[in-house]
């Protein structure tokens, strides 16, 4: 089984608690024997030392014997005096009564009353559990030898009761060493979980994923690190993203001028076949005057070459961003003279109302082309002997280039769709694409133009108003 790092911590505390708790024990239990010896000896090295010095300060035998009694039985131990010949002079043991050897010669005339304690013995007997210490000196210029006997029998018991509490101090320690490992794995984790989360949610970029740990150690400063990068990724997301919407538009403009480009190729071959097909057929008055009708074909083909030439170079090219001040009628005459051939051909009634001294300010080559592609839709939807009416109306309401022709009008359901790329254009028009509306709304939102499509108010045709007061007109 996988474990997180909660589970690892804790499993580790409550290793590592449970061990010290063990190896404490053991510790105390064979440690225990060696420095309770080392703590008695020092104990009764200095009892034993104050001892001899209350003798000799008393100077007297049985003052002695006094003296040694009443320290063994104060202390409960048992002690052992011999003179010089080894012979005892007092044995008091505190298991049995005290006995005082019939030959214990105390000399109180002795005028040596020098003492020198000997050298201390530590060593257990090794018929008893006893700690036997032993000492030198001298009274009344009488060496003596004082042997002092401490039962160890309390560290037997110690150690007795250390081995019968471990079953319960091991449950103990194991009940506090499980909590206090849980209370060590739960802080040390939370933060690392709470990191793993929120880490998780920045990766998904959900917003406000910044990780709120308030501590001054490494963690609080990974957390630091890790919501500073988040930010500065943030950042950059967002900066790609704007600069791919910025691309993504740039492109989009470009492929409608690709698609404006390539629709506007038809306008000159149209016109030109038209040409062709009443010299061939004889039609007037194109079979009347052959070479200036052929040369009309002539130039509508040279502005097919030229289309041709832009949309070939349009990887590297682009049309102009600049605004200049044109006049309105020239920019009329510029787009519409293509199709004067096709509106003869289909005998259809052109009135054009615009004065050649309106000016207005913009960017002419697309304004050009949404002349062109008005005409060529008025053109396509206007049958036979029907009519195109143009006109410029300058009122106190705004200022307005009104192109008309008869057609039969569109549903609201059609409106509504018309300016879609995707919309399929008239079938019953073998030259409409559906296009060129599509175009005339992108060219005029650049350009940044109000206008209105809608059926004409006699309801024989339609009719596309474009608001020139927009787009700062004036007059000359």
């Amino acid at each position: 089984m996988k474990l997180n790092i909660f589970r690892k911590s804790c499993l580790a505390a409550l290793v590592l608690l449970l061990t010290i708790t063990i190896i404490s024990y053991e510790l105390l239990y064979f440690l225990l024997p060696h420095y309770y010896s080392q703590y008695k000896t020092e104990q009764f090295n200095e009892l034993t030392e104050f001892l001899i010095s209350e003798i000799k300060d008393s100077n007297s035998s049985e003052l002695e014997g006094e003296l040694l009694r009443s320290f063994a039985q104060n202390n409960n131990v048992s002690i052992q005096l011999y003179d010089g010949n080894s012979n005892i002079l007092l044995n008091y043991s505190y298991e049995s009564a005290l006995t005082v050897e019939e030959s214990t010669i105390f000399s109180e005339n002795s005028d040596s009353t020098e003492i020198s304690m000997a050298s201390d013995i530590a060593n257990e007997d090794a018929s008893s559990d006893n700690l036997k210490l032993s000492y030198s000196y001298k009274l009344t210029g009488q060496d003596r030898t004082l042997t002092i006997s401490v039962p160890l029998q309390p560290l037997d018991e110690a150690k007795a009761v250390i081995v019968r509490i471990f079953p319960i101090a091991a449950v103990i320690c194991i009940l506090f060493s499980f909590v206090l490992a849980l209370i060590f794995s739960w802080q040390f984790a939370r933060p690392i979980q709470k990191i793993r989360e929120k880490t998780h949610d920045m990766a998904q970029l959900k917003p406000d994923s910044f990780i709120d740990i308030k501590s001054k150690d490494e963690v609080g400063l990974l957390a630091k690190d890790i919501n500073y990068l988040y930010t500065e990724l943030n950042s950059t997301i967002h900066t790609l993203k704007h600069e791919l919407d910025h691309f993504l538009a740039s492109e989009n403009r470009q492929l409608d001028e690709f698609r404006t480009i390539s629709h506007e190729l038809k306008t000159p071959l149209a016109a030109a076949n038209s040409l062709l097909y009443g010299i061939i057929y004889e039609v007037s008055p194109y079979c009347d005057n052959e070479q200036k009708y052929l040369k009309e074909c002539e130039e509508q083909l040279e502005k097919a070459i030229v289309l041709t030439k832009e949309l070939l170079d349009f990887s590297r090219h682009s049309m102009p961003k600049t605004t200049e001040s044109c006049n309105l009628y020239s920019l009329f005459e510029e787009g519409a003279c293509g199709y004067f051939p096709l509106i003869k051909a289909k005998h259809i009634a052109l009135s054009v109302d615009i004065p050649q001294n309106i000016t207005l300010k913009t960017r002419p080559e697309m304004f050009v082309r949404v002349i062109s592609n008005l005409m060529s839709n008025a053109v396509n939807y206007t049958l036979e002997a029907g009519k195109i009416d143009i006109s410029y109306i300058n009122d106190a309401d705004s200022s307005r280039l009104i192109f008309k022709n008869t057609c039969t009008p569109l549903s609201a359901a059609e409106l509504s769709q018309i300016f879609s790329a995707d919309y399929s254009g008239n079938p019953k028009s073998s030259s409409s694409s559906g296009f060129g509306l599509y175009i005339i709304n992108q060219f005029l939102n650049i350009l940044r133009i109000a206008y209105s499509f809608e059926p004409t108010l006699e309801k024989d045709g339609m009719q596309f108003i474009i608001y020139l007061n927009r787009i700062d007109s004036y007059t000359d």
